[in-house]
């Protein structure tokens, strides 16, 4: 023991070296006393694991991914041997009622061959007609127009015109004529909407319109002629249409018939010659045809 130095005696609880006299542990120069920080406390270790893992993002992403695949193989295999064990009970196939379905039963039709789409495609585009299944209804003639009723023309060549009805055709146009010899109005095929059908009728039992029909006013498609070099230049006069003599001559037979029964009624001759006009003063909803 050195002289001038106090006797020092161990704690055993603390295994620190402690003064008889005053019982504190011995200063050492040059060191402070240590402090408690969070990281000294026993949970420190726990919470640092939960809030930052050992592993990279990157690889705790790749480790789920593998044990995500795992598990799908491992679905898959119980899948497949639930099916051969099924498979296994099974004594007999099933068969369905179309022999399409199972290979070796019945005659299964052969693929048909697939069309190859062409290499080229036109350079502008082609319209396709639409599908029309629409059936035309015929139709309705109005209560007021019969067969020799007088009518006026509304609309037209021949506006203001009175005719006769002849009958309906199968577009539903009406077949009239003026008689043509009487106010110059030929067998022609007029829509109702644009008729006024009047009081005044015609007795027309003796005309006969068998033959009149839609195909007998189609108009005849002429094919055009290539013009020269030289007929090009000159100015050729075209040729005017003329009536065919067979429309010439039924024109006639209607007529004959027609003014036969015409000429029996007093004034009809002239009611059907004269033009229908409005004059001041008259109000056509108040007229009475």
């Amino acid at each position: 023991m050195l002289k001038g130095s106090h006797p020092v005696t161990y704690n055993p609880k603390t295994e620190e070296p402690k003064s008889r006299n005053k019982g504190k542990p011995l200063a050492q120069p040059n060191k402070r006393p240590r402090r408690k920080y969070i990281k000294d406390t026993p949970h420190f270790a726990k919470l640092l694991s939960s809030t930052f893992p050992t592993l990279k993002p990157h690889e705790e992403e790749q480790r789920q991914q593998r044990q995500r695949q795992r598990q799908r193989q491992r679905q898959r295999q119980r899948q497949s041997k639930a099916l051969e064990e099924m498979a296994a009970k099974r004594k007999s196939p099933v068969r369905t009622r179309n022999p399409d379905l199972i290979r070796g039963v019945g005659n299964p039709k052969a693929p048909s061959a697939v069309e190859k789409p062409p290499k080229f495609y036109p350079a502008d585009d082609v319209k396709k007609p639409l599908l029309n299944k629409r059936k035309p209804k015929p139709t309705k003639l109005r209560a007021s127009i019969t067969p020799g009723t007088v009518l006026i023309l509304l609309a037209g060549r021949f506006m203001g015109k009175r005719v006769v009805f002849l009958k309906q055709l199968t577009s539903g146009l009406l077949l009239v004529t003026g008689p043509f010899k009487i106010n110059g109005v030929p067998l022609r095929r007029v829509n109702q909407s644009y008729v006024i059908a009047t009081s005044t009728k015609v007795d027309i039992s003796g005309v006969n319109v068998d033959k009149f029909d839609d195909k007998y006013f189609a108009k005849e498609v002429q094919k055009k002629k290539k013009k020269g070099e030289g007929e090009f230049f000159e100015a050729e006069k075209e040729d005017k249409k003329t009536l065919p003599d067979d429309k010439k001559e039924d024109q006639k037979a209607v007529d004959a018939s027609l003014i036969k029964s015409i000429e029996g009624v007093p004034d009809l001759k002239a009611y059907l010659a004269a033009r229908f006009s409005l004059k001041s003063g008259m109000k056509p909803h108040e007229l009475v045809f």
